[in-house]
């Protein structure tokens, strides 16, 4: 016949080994939220990096249309084989 185990009460306290095994997920819990919120920061930088490009390239873009009598605004094509630009709309 197999063992009857005893009912726990409120009142009866949890196993050290059990205690251990919350405290061992609690701490791989903060390790995983660590690595999850460094993921994160270096995301950010990355974003920071790519928009700064985006911003050189936009400036870049802008003086090179300026140069030649256009508005920054002017929607072209830039051959990267001839460096010729080809209007896609009418300048103002």
């Amino acid at each position: 016949m197999p063992e009857e185990t005893q009912k726990l009460t409120v009142n009866d306290p949890i196993s050290p080994e059990i205690l251990a095994q919350f405290n061992e997920l609690e701490d791989s819990h903060y390790k995983v939220a660590n690595h999850l919120l460094s993921i994160e920061q270096e995301r950010i930088r990355l974003l920071s990096a790519a928009h700064q490009v985006d911003l050189q390239r936009q400036r870049l873009f802008e003086k090179v249309l300026m140069e030649r009598g256009l508005a920054p605004t002017t929607q072209v094509e830039i051959d990267s084989k001839t460096g010729t630009l080809k209007l896609l709309e009418k300048a103002p």
